[in-house]
């Protein structure tokens, strides 16, 4: 998809699928701290059931993940030879999940709820996963994972990153605004864990220019949205 198009029905259906998962995930793993959140699905298609997506819906939804998954991946970093990647990947086979909330779980976090664990023998599950390349090694870590951290030591600006990408999805003409927003916030995280991410990223990005210029998905969304922005402005 080029930086002038538009998201179709499709993805933005996959989309809120994806984000409507890790919002749960994100307050199953903060309610419950004896739970470690390692490698859950950001959704199945019994979870996707319910919270009422409807049987079209949720074909299309699979349709499109399937699509995604059969790519390379979203660059999401780039710098000098070190590569991070969103990479999606589809499964069929036994799917956990919460069963008071339905949120999907890993087996191990299975096995620590015993029976409030509900199993699903052969369903679909969608994981994404941030892939990185450093030379000759290279590293995987579940965005489930990541969502779990976030909500226990940064729930705020996870909700503020969730809550904006809910609006992505519905499309309000004051997005425009709230990418700045989103942007500052982004930023302030990465320099808070300058430390910590510096163990891991050559650079680490201080400003909205040096963001958009190692991150492609950034400039990606930035430049989608702001032309949006720019076009709700113009018709108002």
């Amino acid at each position: 998809m080029s930086l002038e198009e538009p998201m179709s029905r499709d993805m933005l259906r996959l989309f809120k699928a994806v984000v409507t998962g890790l919002r749960d995930i994100a307050k199953l793993c903060a309610s419950n701290h004896g739970l470690h959140c390692i490698d859950a699905p950001a959704f199945t298609t019994t979870f996707l059931r319910s919270r009422g997506f409807n049987e079209y819906i949720i074909r299309r939804i699979w349709r499109a993940a399937h699509d995604r998954s059969v790519t390379k991946g979203q660059v999401i970093y780039r710098y000098g030879g070190i590569v991070f990647r969103l990479k999606p990947r589809l499964e069929h086979g036994t799917a956990y999940h919460d069963a008071k909330t339905m949120t999907p779980l890993d087996r191990f976090d299975c096995s620590i709820l015993g029976d409030e664990c509900y199993e699903v023998p052969h369903c679909n599950s969608f994981y994404i996963y941030v892939e990185g390349e450093l030379g000759h090694a290279s590293v995987r870590m579940n965005v489930s994972y990541l969502v779990g951290l976030l909500a226990r030591t940064r729930s705020g600006f996870l909700s503020k990153f969730l809550e904006f990408a809910n609006r992505v999805i519905e499309r309000p003409r004051d997005e425009f605004e709230a990418i700045a927003i989103l942007m500052d916030d982004i930023l302030s995280v990465l320099k808070e864990e300058n430390r910590l991410l510096g163990f891991i990223l050559p650079f680490v990005p201080h400003s909205l220019d040096e963001l958009l210029r190692v991150s492609p998905l950034a400039k990606k969304l930035y430049i989608e949205l702001v032309q949006r922005g720019i076009k709700a402005l113009q018709e108002s």
